[in-house]
């Protein structure tokens, strides 16, 4: 992207603030359906290497690059390669992960199971709202189930229920 800066000049690009105040897993959930949406991993329409969301999921190495990484590290051992904990240290980790449990001992108090019940009825009562999905999204999901992404993903993405999900998928909705 700097090269095209550096080539285009920066009256040629635009910035925009498309969502404020959000958690950092939403933003990679919003990158990542904004790079689908305007295919901005396609090189014909953006600079976009990847898919987006956390990390570089979709991109491919090339092969030069495949074998200098490989050339790189010939001759050294993997951190922990052919090495495996002893019984004592597998059992001295177990106790210390069971000590260490902050929720050791604990239960919820008799409200508090009350109010979890309550917040969770509401959930899956908002979860299968048919008014609360609009016709932009519906339409987003099917291009989304068109183009393979998986119901699970989504789900996972958008916050709807894959049962809805389902139900725009075969039409229903």
């Amino acid at each position: 992207m700097q090269n095209a800066w550096n080539k285009y000049e920066s009256v040629n690009f635009d910035f925009f603030i498309l969502v404020n105040n959000i958690t950092s897993q939403k933003v990679n959930n919003i990158e990542y359906l904004y790079i689908l949406l305007f295919e901005s991993n396609n090189k014909n329409y953006g600079y976009n290497l990847t898919s987006g969301g956390e990390g570089v999921n979709g991109y491919k190495h090339s092969e030069q690059i495949i074998n200098e990484m490989k050339k790189n590290r010939k001759g050294r051992p993997g951190y922990f390669k052919n090495h495996k904990h002893s019984p004592e240290v597998i059992e001295k980790i177990r106790k210390n992960a069971l000590e260490n449990n902050p929720l050791k001992n604990k239960g919820h108090t008799e409200e508090a199971k009350r109010k979890i019940s309550e917040k969770i009825k509401e959930i899956n009562k908002n979860k299968f709202n048919k008014k609360s999905v609009s016709k932009e999204t519906i339409e987003l999901i099917k291009k989304l189930l068109e183009e393979g992404m998986t119901q699970t993903k989504i789900s996972y993405i958008l916050g709807i229920s894959q049962p809805i999900i389902s139900l725009i998928k075969n039409n229903k909705y």
